[in-house]
């Protein structure tokens, strides 16, 4: 695999690199970046729920004691 290098241009030009980087990519490469997208975006959502819930337990022990 290449190296990965950051490129900050304008973006115009980042998308047409971004979309000619696509085109170079076989069918099954193509689907394992939706799949490493899609996984990465449900993980998220789970830690992000999962903070919320311990956040929401949180508050509900400091109400406990101060109506103590």
């Amino acid at each position: 695999m290449k190296s990965i290098k950051l490129n900050h241009s304008h973006p115009y030009i980042m998308k047409a690199r971004y979309i000619e980087e696509i085109r170079k990519m076989t069918p099954q490469q193509r689907f394992e970046k939706l799949m490493a997208i899609i996984e990465i975006s449900y993980l998220l959502k789970a830690t992000n729920r999962q903070k919320d819930i311990l956040d929401i337990e949180e508050l509900e022990k400091i109400n406990k004691k101060s109506n103590s």
